[in-house]
Parts: C-alpha cells; sequence; structure tokens
C-alpha cells in the first residue's frame, strides 16, 4: 500500500474511533467487553448525494451515518488534482462500516483537476485558496461553496482535508511536509 496513503487511512481511523466524550480525554480507552467485541456493527445508512449535479464540476458526496448518535466527521480527497493520494484514501474510506456518528466522504472534490492530473481544473482557480466560495461566479468558487455548504449543513465535529505535500518537502525543507494541523 501507498505509504501516504497508509498515513491517511491511519489518521482518520484514529480521529474517527477518538472517545466521543471528553470525561477520559488523556486516559487509555476502556477495553470492550467480550460480548461487544463479538457483536455485529450496528446498522448504517448509505446516501449517495451529488455535489453540482449535471456540471461538469458534480462530483459524489458519501453520507455513512450509523445507527448509534457519535460526531460527524467529514473527509475530503482530491482538491488538488495533482496530489491524488488523499483522493484514492478518501474513495477507501468511502466504503468504511462505522458504529457510531456521521461519516461523510468526498473522495473527488475536484474532478476536473483530478482526470487533468494538475493542480486546478483547467480554465479554473485553486479550489483551496476559494473558500468559503459562492452560488454563482467562477466553477471554482461554486465547488467551493458547494463543498463549504456541505460543512454548513452537516456542521462536522472533524475535518480532514487530505493532501500531498513531498513534493513541496524536497524543495523546500521549511515546508509543512506530511502534517497534520490541529486548531
Amino acid at each position: 500500500m501507498n505509504k501516504k496513503l497508509l498515513i491517511a487511512l491511519l489518521v482518520t481511523a484514529a480521529v474517527l474511533l477518538a472517545p466521543s466524550d471528553s470525561a477520559g480525554e488523556n486516559s487509555p480507552p476502556e477495553p470492550l467487553p467480550k460480548a461487544a467485541v463479538e457483536a455485529p456493527l450496528p446498522a448504517v445508512t448509505v446516501t449517495l448525494e451529488q455535489l453540482l449535479p449535471g456540471t461538469a464540476d458534480q462530483t459524489a458526496l458519501y453520507v455513512i451515518e450509523a445507527a448509534v448518535a457519535g460526531p460527524a466527521v467529514l473527509v475530503i480527497g482530491g482538491i488538488h488534482g495533482d496530489e491524488p493520494a488523499g483522493s484514492l484514501a478518501a474513495a477507501l474510506i468511502a466504503t468504511w462500516q462505522i458504529d457510531r456518528g456521521t461519516l461523510l466522504v468526498l473522495p473527488q472534490a475536484n474532478p476536473r483537476a483530478l482526470a487533468a492530473g494538475s493542480r486546478c481544473a483547467p480554465g479554473a482557480g485553486d479550489l483551496n485558496r476559494a473558500f468559503p466560495g459562492a452560488a454563482a461566479g467562477s466553477s471554482c468558487r461554486q465547488l467551493a461553496g458547494a463543498i463549504f455548504g456541505i460543512m454548513e449543513q452537516y456542521q462536522p465535529d472533524w475535518v480532514l482535508d487530505l493532501h500531498e505535500a513531498a513534493g513541496f518537502e524536497k524543495t523546500d525543507p521549511g515546508a509543512l511536509g506530511q502534517t497534520i494541523i490541529y486548531p
């Protein structure tokens, strides 16, 4: 498995499996009782939504909801088309079964840029710099607006925006590299 893909999957798993309450925030999780380990996962509902349907920027959002309440996590891959590892990781994450909360996955945030293998979609600006976006204007601003709308609608507790930085790491030793930024 690609090292970048593995790192992205591990980080996402750590976030999704973190305890939901802050009472024991710094203590290790309680071991699960044997019956809980053997029990099947609660039922989940998977819904496929389309952002900007009928346009060249149409892209799929997977909404995976567990029967048990919990945190909402949004995973975004493919903001930049020349950073495909995040998109590949997000596509795998979209197949996960969760036991609580809501998992929102946008594997191909910028489908035209991914198809072109370029940082930005042809003729469009940098999607990563277009937020919060707008309902009108350039296709890039509309796409950013649709993604931001998902954030407003679902109010996720965590947003994981998967990027690659190996190229910057090699050319600029002061660059972020493979980094998790936590506010």
